[in-house]
């Protein structure tokens, strides 16, 4: 065949039932192809041949199918790649015809071969057609990488970096690598990513497996807008990183010896308005030291810091002066404090801020005319009083320990310790349900009445228990309605006699359907066909006696040869010789069974021990001699009805 596609994989996205995912190119053999399963998280696992899944196809052009054991689950990705072995198999002998056939499979195979590496290599991180030859594209040695960021000089070699010479001016990082999956709908062009990846060259983006360009979208933050709507269906897939944020230390946690050498001045002496490093504390004091002199007096700062003159001191609100004290030292003009003086320590030994206090909450307490005042005191208010004038009335005393007198008392409390109202109500509770006379009470206790008996007497009368649990016995038990039910199986009633003989005991009793069937011994033939409305049978099992009648009519007797016999029957015979049975029968139809070349006689049906089917046999009663009745003997219409009674296992 000719190579006109160059589709060396596709892909599908699972959905937990689909199970068979079809491929499109030609293959060789089914280990030609390579299947890989990515989940949501980006995990790619490739899956084992014959374990995993099945391959159809093999060989054809269109190629065929790949089929799972279990479906690959939603939100997982399926990519079935070709993936040739890199050999040639095809051997040329000297003088042969030209093998046209295998020889253009080996080339096929070329090519194949030859789309499979294109395939990685567009895949692969290349350098421009357009650079030049000089640009160095070899990775320096593992020894020299180790532990290193990759990266590209001023002259596109690529090189390496420890991560101490890195700055966020040379590198763009990313970190929390992630996948975000979206279904294209042919008509949304903008899907908002889970985090910002800083710039596009953080993110890869793919539809249904198949990588997109970057010049086909744009991102800005976290919304990535493509030129094209996704088509319908298609798994759109963007990995991408977050935008690592610039590292900010920690506060105390950057040692002098990280500093840059000529970030810091370590001489002061030619500093200028214009320089922006940092003083070293050694630098600082030098500086210090030579400007102030040996002398620390106050004095000599203000002098020296005070290049206009004078030495005025100006404190501003909230400046402090921690001195202990101020000395007057210019006798004429003295100290002069222009606002109210606010001081850390004591006025003549006394914390005037909290004098003051003190003042205003005796000024605000010590008024007597204040009703919140004297009530806050403890003094009892005409208006907190319900009846002022019974107050003033009062003439005896009436605390817990006095006798006082009264013409008459109604409490809602307790009474030496007692509700008596609450003990009036239980009075009156016990009077009306202590009157054991009241039927009601009685009855309301759960006790039986008489009036609730139908027969009082043949209560008094009982003499034996009659729980469900218990085993009365009665002269005689007549039911008035309804059935007589064991509720244990193999349980019966005996008849005839006085005490339990096995003999006599009614165990069960039966009545149902079967369906006769023909056959041979026990087995019925597969492959005989039945006229439903006229084949079928009842049974009545009485104890072990079954007693039971059909009909049986054929439409097709089917294949089977050799001797027939009815099948079927509802239960088993007893393993008893003594309990061979025989049964009558009819056939309707004057062709529906032919002896001729048959022993001369009567057509019977027996009944063997421990069977259950029906032997059809022809018995000649001078001779005593029998033979059976084979499938060859009978129409494919024969048409039987048959009765008889047997002893059952």
């Amino acid at each position: 065949m000719t190579i006109s596609s160059t589709t060396t994989k596709v892909s599908y996205a699972g959905n937990g039932s689909t199970t068979v995912f079809a491929y499109t190119f030609k293959i060789f053999t089914d280990a030609d192809l390579e299947v890989i399963v990515r989940s949501a998280t980006g995990t790619e696992t490739t899956k084992t041949l014959t374990t995993d899944y099945t391959v159809s196809g093999v060989g054809s052009d269109g190629g065929g199918n790949v089929t799972f054991v279990t479906a690959p689950a939603s939100g997982e990705t399926v990519v079935i790649r070709r993936n040739l072995a890199l050999t040639q198999g095809t051997d040329y002998v000297e003088n042969d015809p030209f093998p046209a056939d295998s020889h253009e499979n080996a080339l096929d195979r070329l090519t194949i071969i030859a789309q499979g590496i294109q395939e990685e290599l567009d895949r692969a991180v290349k350098g421009a057609v357009t650079d030049a030859t000089s640009v160095d594209m070899t990775l320096p040695p593992a020894a020299n990488r180790a532990s290193k960021f990759l990266l590209f000089d001023a002259s596109g070699d690529v090189g390496v970096a420890s991560t101490d010479t890195l700055t966020v001016s040379t590198l763009q990082a990313f970190s929390d690598y992630q996948v975000d999956t979206f279904t294209g709908d042919n008509t949304t062009v903008a899907f908002t990513l889970s985090a910002e990846p800083g710039q596009k060259g953080n993110t890869q983006v793919y539809f249904d497996g198949v990588y997109q360009a970057k010049a086909n979208y744009s991102l800005v933050g976290t919304t990535i807008t493509f030129t094209t709507a996704p088509p319908t269906s298609v798994k759109v897939e963007v990995v991408h990183g977050q935008a690592a944020s610039t590292f900010v230390p920690d506060d105390g946690s950057i040692t002098f010896a990280k500093l840059a050498t000529a970030a810091v001045d370590t001489d002061l002496t030619s500093v200028s308005g214009s320089h922006d490093t940092l003083p070293s504390a050694k630098a600082t004091k030098t500086y210090v030291d030579a400007q102030i002199g040996a002398s620390n007096e106050l004095s000599e700062v203000l002098t020296n810091g005070n290049t206009s003159g004078g030495t005025n001191i100006v404190v501003s609100s909230g400046d402090v002066i921690t001195t202990n004290t101020i000395n007057e030292t210019t006798a004429a003009s003295g100290v002069t404090i222009d606002s109210v003086l606010v001081k850390d320590g004591e006025v003549d030994g006394r914390d005037v801020s909290t004098d003051g206090t003190k003042l205003d909450t005796i000024e605000t307490n010590a008024d007597v005319t204040d009703t919140a005042n004297v009530t806050a005191a403890g003094a009892l208010m005409d208006s907190e009083l319900s009846d002022i004038a019974a107050v003033k009335a009062l003439n005896q005393g009436v605390a817990t320990t006095d006798t006082p007198t009264f013409a008459g008392l109604v409490t809602a409390g307790n009474v030496d310790g007692r509700d008596v109202s609450a003990d009036g109500a239980k009075l009156d509770g016990i009077e009306a349900g202590a009157d054991v006379t009241d039927a009601t009470n009685v009855t309301a206790a759960g006790a039986l009445m008489d009036s609730e008996l139908t027969s009082i007497t043949a209560v008094k009368a009982l003499n034996q228990g009659v729980a469900t649990t218990d085993g009365p016995s009665f002269t005689d038990l007549t039911l008035s309605g309804g059935n007589l039910l064991f509720s244990s199986a193999a349980k019966g009633v005996y008849l005839g006699v006085t005490s339990a003989t096995a003999a006599n005991l009614l165990d069960d009793y039966e009545e149902g359907d079967w369906t006769p069937t023909i056959g041979q011994g026990a087995t019925a033939s597969s492959d005989a066909t039945y006229n439903a409305s006229f084949t079928g049978g009842q049974y009545t099992k009485t104890g072990r006696i079954v007693h039971c009648t059909a009909t049986l009519r054929l439409t097709d007797k089917g294949t089977q040869s050799g001797a027939i016999s009815v099948c079927g029957l509802p239960f088993a015979s007893d393993n008893n010789v003594k309990f061979r049975a025989t049964w009558s029968c009819w056939f309707h139809g004057a062709a529906d069974i032919d002896l001729t070349g048959n022993t001369n006689g009567t057509i019977m049906l027996y009944q063997a021990h421990n069977t259950s089917h029906i032997l059809v046999r022809v018995k000649d009663p001078a001779t005593a001699a029998a033979e059976n009745v084979e499938f060859a003997d009978i129409s494919d219409t024969v048409y039987l009805q048959l009765s008889g009674s047997y002893v059952a296992a």
